[in-house]
């Protein structure tokens, strides 16, 4: 692998970990203070200190309001690095056969207002990287993003409007139960 390529990689990778470790500090800082918060609240309503443990084992046990949320964010933390990674490679995989330039693809039916006048623009990886690409957390949507960045030169279907995944999903399920 030719060094320029090892040394974007390892940057990716860099970042990717800050990207991760951050979000993880920021989610147990946040459920620290919500326990504490809680708890001073039982304790200064009087409810006794086995009350309180009862009442944050229920929630741990039920995945309720304080460890639910927490759940809620490791597993959107976990999403947020595999899409990350995968743009990464992808990235890579198209750099390998010369793509320049990328094309924004969003997401479909409940695309945000960030990304709908996205769709169809046309730009480098970095200029993407600059502007926000999808799922980096610039847009109301943030890393819920649906859309996607391909390779400009694509000519396949529906590439001049939004995808709607949903009524695609749809098409191809009856299009591969037509073919058995």
């Amino acid at each position: 692998m030719p060094e320029d390529k090892k040394d974007r990689l390892a940057k990716a990778l860099a970042s990717l970990e800050i990207i991760i470790a951050t979000s993880l500090s920021a989610t147990a800082t946040k459920t620290a203070l919500d326990i504490a918060e809680l708890v001073n609240s039982l304790t200064l309503s009087g409810m006794s200190n086995e009350s309180i443990k009862a009442t944050l084992l229920t929630d741990l046990k039920s995945g309720g309001r304080i460890f639910g949320t927490y759940r809620n964010a490791i597993k959107g933390t976990t999403e947020s690095a595999i899409h990350l990674a995968s743009s990464e490679a992808t990235r890579s995989v198209f750099e390998n056969r010369g793509v320049k330039e990328y094309v924004w693809m969003t997401g479909g039916g409940n695309t945000c207002p960030d990304c709908l006048p996205r769709h169809g623009q046309v730009q480098t990886w970095e200029q993407w990287q600059i502007a926000g690409a999808p799922r980096s957390g610039f847009s109301v949507c943030r890393h819920h993003c649906g859309c996607t960045l391909i390779p400009s030169t694509y000519k396949g279907e529906q590439i001049n409007e939004p995808l709607y995944r949903t009524k695609r999903i749809k098409e191809l399920r009856k299009k591969y139960a037509e073919s058995r």
